[in-house]
């Protein structure tokens, strides 16, 4: 058997990490597996990469439960998941004939009637006294490895948990200390710490951002991996919510395309990522990029130390590691920018969670977060029962109901 040990032993003796981070990472609580069930038959080993749209319809979906069309062939449909995150859950999906992969290319109608569906499932779940949890994700690119979402276009997790079910996950909760290499950096990856330091940064000195205000990361009220922003007001939730979120994408597709590839040479694709340049040019392209952006010196030395000892990742090692499904996920980063997200309450505050990352296959759904505790969702762990079930139709009953009394709005 192919010994790959090597590589999670470079990473504990070369942390990305600075020690005032490390440390506070090691403190994160974790639920690595957090159990979620199945509605029928399903083989986990299609999920792993990025599909085809269609083949997605065909495997993952139960049965579509209601459609809004904004014109010939430009739509979103509600759907019943055959891999369900929550008991209680759905999701939308844009069916148009143009793949979008984020809001930006939207209509201002189909703004509204996505901020509008946002606006009624809060509603509803503070109503059944439930914790709404809203996801979704940007990641065109990758499609040789596991990426956090199974098909890149554009669609919206809708989950709903108990708080007392949540209370008690919480109480089974883990340090991250206590999971091995691999789990460690799929719950909590370096780069999403790094990344979340350079966009908080670039964020701060930003006009753009009226309607969600910033919430320092990596201090006891944030410290989870990622960035949290508060709605101002709940009134504010409006298609300028949406045009602030599509500003944060923004920060977060320029932190890869030209600060992350700047560090790299040769082509990406399938199963080949650029290489790491040398030593001397990549000192002297990071006091470029420090300059450039005018970070400050604390972010300048974390930059400089994540960039020296990222592993350089050489065409041999990949062709040795995309056998081992855990260890690519490990070592292998992603093809291009992977940004993950969730809109959830807290204290009658709605908040936006914000996570990047190059490593970690978890996305807004599947790594998800209450009272700062992170929890993995396990997926198909287990048939659903008969009074699980009925809770779910009354559930998806109400989210159609709501999605379609939005049609005469438009």
């Amino acid at each position: 058997m192919l010994d790959l040990s090597r590589y999670t032993e470079y990473y504990k003796k070369n942390k990305l990490l600075p020690d005032h981070i490390e440390n506070l990472r090691n403190n994160i609580k974790c639920v690595y597996q957090y159990p979620s069930p199945k509605i029928c038959s399903w083989e986990e080993e299609y999920y792993s990469k990025s599909i085809k749209y269609e083949e997605f319809l065909e495997k993952s979906c139960v049965g579509l439960l209601a459609t809004i069309e904004f014109g010939h062939r430009n739509n979103f449909m509600l759907m019943n998941k055959v891999t369900p995150h929550a008991v209680l859950d759905t999701m939308i999906i844009d069916g148009s004939k143009t793949e979008h992969l984020f809001t930006n290319k939207y209509s201002t109608n189909k703004k509204a009637f996505l901020i509008r569906l946002f606006e009624g499932f809060l509603k509803m779940a503070k109503f059944n006294r439930l914790y709404p949890y809203i996801a979704f994700n940007f990641e065109p690119y990758t499609k040789d490895r596991d990426s956090g979402q199974s098909v890149n276009r554009f669609h919206v997790h809708f989950i709903a948990r108990k708080y007392s079910e949540l209370n008690n996950v919480v109480k089974k909760s883990k340090k991250i200390t206590d999971f091995d290499e691999i789990a460690k950096r799929r719950l909590t990856d370096e780069s999403t710490f790094l990344f979340t330091t350079l966009a908080y940064e670039i964020a701060k000195r930003s006009k753009k951002f009226n309607i969600l205000k910033l919430v320092k990361p990596f201090t006891k009220h944030s410290p989870i991996p990622g960035q949290i922003f508060e709605v101002r007001d709940r009134n504010l939730l409006t298609i300028k919510f949406l045009d602030e979120i599509e500003s944060i994408n923004e920060i977060y597709i320029e932190i890869f395309e030209k600060i992350h590839k700047t560090f790299f040479y040769g082509k990406t694709g399938f199963w080949k990522r650029p290489v790491k340049i040398s030593k001397g040019k990549l000192n002297m392209m990071l006091n470029g990029i420090v300059a450039k952006y005018q970070f400050t010196p604390k972010t300048g030395s974390f930059l400089r130390q994540f960039y020296n000892l990222i592993y350089k990742l050489s065409q041999k090692d990949i062709n040795l590691l995309k056998s081992n499904r855990r260890m690519s996920t490990f070592m292998i980063p992603m093809s291009g920018p992977c940004v993950n997200y969730a809109i959830f309450t807290k204290a009658n505050k709605i908040c936006l969670y914000v996570r990047s990352q190059l490593f970690s296959d978890l996305g807004g759904a599947g790594l998800q977060i209450y009272k700062n505790t992170l929890f993995k969702i396990k997926r198909n762990y287990y048939t659903i029962s008969q009074k699980e079930l009925k809770e779910r139709q009354i559930f998806q009953q109400d989210m159609s109901r709501t999605f379609l009394s939005l049609k005469d709005s438009l």
